[in-house]
């Protein structure tokens, strides 16, 4: 395979992650910013034009550097990541003969137990009395309860559209992770909340119907939410609600959702579906947050426990 002429070897990689492996914009931005920040150690061009003069020991002294900076083992992991997808790729297309980071050694990680809201403050959250006429702040209840009830991503959430609400149903088609699409339930109450907002939205806009192409949360111009909407919107509702401490994120209510399923006797398998997990390893973690919560318990209330 051929280099087009003229196009530097970074923004090839980039087109590549864009159009062949359909990455997602920040992914494929993340990768661009892992790489600028290598070559920028490297003291080489940033569009990865001098890439045969990169050795192993340069890959290693920027490890070094990013773990002495306090840099987290997933910030580390990423960033290797980048840089051996980048070099396996000009591989392939025979413009380079040789990959660095081949025979890195990467730091390890265990796989922290996620934090989570406990269902008082959750229902606290969704029972705080909303005004229906001010449309924004219906719709962050409708956001905050959608978040909560399905477990979606923030990213799935902000590209939810109008014709992806089954009422009929009571499902959401959501457009996940790696362009998969799955089908979650929705309990009464959001169905019914999701319902009335829809009647709001056709109000605030001054329209008969709805496109069913277009975005069922939306800005004050009408258009899709950006991800930063969501978590203000986030953190300005939990920050109101009792006992609620730590981090007010759009990905602990995913985690709050998960963990409240399983505990409430959900098998395993069925979260992960739900959640749109690729294995069921991701999925377990939960378990773990939910034997956590078990060991204070024993530890609070039998008698024998030291």
């Amino acid at each position: 395979m051929k280099k087009p002429h003229g196009i530097p070897n970074i923004e090839l990689f980039i087109k590549y992650l864009t159009e062949q492996k359909r990455y997602s914009v920040r992914t494929v931005d993340v990768y661009s910013d892992a790489l600028c920040a290598f070559f920028r150690y490297a003291q080489l061009p940033s569009d990865g034009t001098y890439v045969e003069d990169v050795t192993h020991k340069i890959v290693r002294g920027y490890v070094s550097m990013m773990m002495e900076q306090g840099r987290s083992t997933r910030t580390v992991q990423l960033h290797i990541s980048a840089l051996s997808s980048f070099y396996r790729f000009l591989m392939k297309m025979g413009l380079c003969t040789s990959n660095p980071t081949a025979l890195m050694v990467r730091p390890k990680s265990g796989r922290s137990i996620p934090d989570f809201y406990t269902q008082g403050a959750i229902n606290r959250l969704l029972d705080l009395p909303i005004d229906e006429d001010d449309f924004f702040q219906f719709q962050a209840h409708a956001v905050l309860h959608t978040l909560y009830a399905t477990g979606i991503r923030r990213g799935e959430l902000t590209g939810l559209r109008v014709v992806d609400i089954d009422f009929n149903r009571r499902l959401i088609r959501v457009f996940g992770k790696g362009n998969k699409t799955r089908e979650v339930p929705m309990t009464v109450t959001l169905a019914d909340e999701l319902l009335h907002f829809c009647t709001a939205r056709k109000e605030q806009f001054d329209s008969k119907e709805l496109d069913a192409t277009e975005p069922m949360f939306v800005t004050q111009k009408g258009n899709k939410l950006p991800l930063s909407y969501v978590n203000n919107m986030v953190h300005a509702a939990l920050d109101g609600v009792k006992d609620i401490p730590g981090r007010k994120t759009p990905h602990r209510l995913r985690h709050s959702f998960a963990t409240h399923l399983l505990n409430n006797g959900a098998d395993i398998y069925s979260i992960k579906e739900v959640l749109g997990h690729s294995s069921l390893a991701a999925t377990q973690i939960y378990t773990h947050s939910d034997f956590k919560a078990l060991q204070k318990v024993y530890k609070q209330f039998h008698p024998r426990a030291e």
